[in-house]
């Protein structure tokens, strides 16, 4: 399989919520499923909690047939000739002909970036696409109704790439971050009936044209900043999501923590859980050569603890899979502390740890702070290791 056929299949994955190993015993099978239709609920993906359909930019039988990898396929190839492509069937089939020129070229693309860096950049750019439109509402369809209100059961696959694409150059590669959600949302009402939708195949040409109209709507409520969103925050938004989802298939690369402070009436910070948050860092880097995995403190791993913190707390937790997210601002303001402090408090705990190098050094590189959905979330990614970890007490 070519490196842009990977690419295509594993990002598809990841943007559907489809996140599951390579293998997998079948039965395990619903976990990496799409519904036939919203009353069969055994599987473990229903086609309406994807963002395609969720936001109406692709119809649920188009997710069926898999018109999502063409969707992402069409991104990939456009983001990394930085050129609109001129979408056709038979010119999409070209990149997944191994003996064509283009085929060649993309391969070369894909190698000289590397397929994780594209992966992230594309990820992330998602991440704040939809935490913009979060700001146009949380009812389904969203999106569809901001670029095309008069779409009705259509979906809006142009509108999205032009705005994917405006994105992902103001974001990625200008570095800016949006400064106004709200502002953005009106300048993209209705972007439909401004765009230049040429009639059969879709030319290079006009989508260029509308890229830069979308980004000369948006421009003026972006902002540089560092680092900029799509490295941090709301751009780490999709991982988070889709690693939760994973964690109900790989239990063992995934640890989940509501928070560092017990939900007694007391509300005492738990050092025990520190302690165990750098414990469950070498085992999941022990999982072998290959593994990868992540704990994120701020996401409760049961239903009860999650209406616990509701009542404490007066937060309303967001469900992902059989997780619930609950944020950890909660804790930072019951400590009378800022964010960054109880950051900080947490990466002095790793930092002052018996763990072995370069584990630590690399945990370290990789602590962030995810915004999800306004809750912040505290992630630790443990990346693979070569060598075997140990933590001294």
């Amino acid at each position: 399989m070519s490196e842009f056929s990977k690419l295509v299949r594993t990002l598809s994955a990841e943007m559907r919520g489809d996140v599951s190993r390579d293998t997998l015993d079948l039965s395990e099978m619903p976990t990496i499923s799409i519904d036939p239709d919203e009353t069969y609920e055994t599987y473990g993906i229903r086609a309406d909690d994807t963002f395609w359909c969720e936001q109406g930019v692709l119809r649920r039988g188009q997710l069926r047939e898999s018109e999502d990898e063409q969707v992402v396929a069409d991104l990939v190839i456009s983001i990394l000739r930085d050129e609109p492509f001129a979408f056709s069937g038979s010119n999409l089939d070209e990149y997944y002909d191994p003996s064509s020129d283009q085929s060649n070229e993309i391969e070369r693309l894909i190698n000289r970036i590397g397929p994780e860096v594209i992966k992230d950049s594309v990820l992330s750019n998602l991440a704040v696409i939809l935490c913009v439109f979060k700001s146009a509402g949380s009812a389904p369809n969203a999106m569809k109704r901001v670029l095309n209100p008069q779409a009705g059961g259509n979906p809006i696959k142009g509108p999205f790439y032009a705005v994917f694409v405006a994105f992902f150059e103001l974001c990625v590669d200008e570095e800016k971050s949006p400064n106004d959600h709200v502002a953005i949302i009106t300048a993209l009402t209705d972007l439909q009936s401004k765009l230049n939708v040429a009639r059969g195949q879709v030319t290079a040409a006009a989508r260029r044209q509308n890229i830069d109209l979308t980004k000369g709507l948006i421009d003026r409520y972006f902002d540089q900043r560092k680092p900029p969103s799509v490295s941090t925050g709301a751009g780490l938004g999709v991982r988070l999501a889709n690693s939760l989802r994973r964690s109900k298939v790989e239990t063992s690369a995934f640890e989940t923590k509501q928070g560092i402070m017990n939900l007694g009436n007391d509300r005492a910070e738990n050092q025990d859980v520190i302690n165990k948050v750098i414990e469950t860092i070498c085992g999941i880097a022990n999982l072998g050569p290959d593994s990868e995995g992540a704990i994120f403190i701020g996401v409760a791993d049961n239903e009860a603890d999650a209406e616990r913190v509701r009542g404490l707390d007066n937060i309303e937790p967001i469900k992902i899979g059989s997780r619930f997210v609950v944020g950890v601002e909660r804790e930072a303001i019951l400590l009378s502390i800022d964010l960054d402090r109880y950051f900080n408090k947490l990466s002095q705990s790793i930092n002052n740890s018996g763990l072995s190098e370069p584990l630590k050094t690399s945990v370290l590189s990789r602590l962030d702070i995810i915004d999800y959905r306004g809750l912040s979330v505290v992630s630790i990614w443990i990346p693979s290791q070569k060598l075997m970890s140990t933590c001294v007490p």
